[in-house]
C-alpha cells in the first residue's frame, strides 16, 4: 500500500509518499503526478498540456525561453515538483523507473535512510550519464 499526500509549499508541489512504491501503486503515483503537475504521457513521452487555460506561459528573456541548459529536450513541468521518499519502505524496479522519469522531467527526489538515498543517487547518476552521452533517458 502507498499513501500519496500532495501539498504545495513555497510554490513547489510536494508529493509525500508513505509505504511501498511497488506494483499497482507505481501507476497510481504516475497518474497522480501527471494530473497534479499538468503533464500527460504519449508515445513520445510526457508533454506539456497545451489545452489548459490556466497553464502559465513559459518564462522568457530577451534571449528566448529560460531552460536548464543541462536538460536536452525533456519537457518543463508546469509546476516544480518534489518527491519526498522519507517514509517509503520499499521501491521495486517499476517504481525506480518512474522516479527516474519524474527526475528527468524536473522533479526533485528527496530521500532519507541508506537504501532510499542509494536508489536516488543511482537514479541521478543514470540521468546525468544519459545527458552526458547525449541521450534523453
Amino acid at each position: 500500500m502507498l499513501k500519496i499526500a500532495v501539498h504545495t509549499e513555497g510554490g513547489v508541489m510536494i508529493f509525500a509518499l508513505e509505504g511501498k512504491l511497488a506494483g499497482p501503486w507505481v501507476q497510481e503515483l504516475e497518474l497522480c503526478w501527471r494530473s497534479a503537475v499538468g503533464t500527460q504521457p504519449n508515445e513520445r513521452g510526457p508533454v506539456r498540456d497545451q489545452n489548459r487555460s490556466d497553464a502559465p506561459e513559459p518564462r522568457s528573456t530577451e534571449r528566448g525561453p529560460v531552460r536548464d541548459q543541462n536538460r536536452s529536450d525533456a519537457p518543463e513541468p508546469l509546476n516544480p515538483a518534489r518527491v519526498d521518499l522519507s517514509s517509503v519502505t520499499f521501491i521495486d524496479s517499476e517504481g525506480k523507473d518512474l522516479l527516474g522519469r519524474m527526475h528527468r522531467e524536473g522533479a526533485e527526489l528527496v530521500a532519507t535512510g541508506c537504501l532510499n538515498k542509494c536508489i536516488v543517487e543511482e537514479i541521478m547518476r543514470e540521468v546525468k550519464q544519459a545527458r552526458v552521452q547525449g541521450g534523453t533517458s
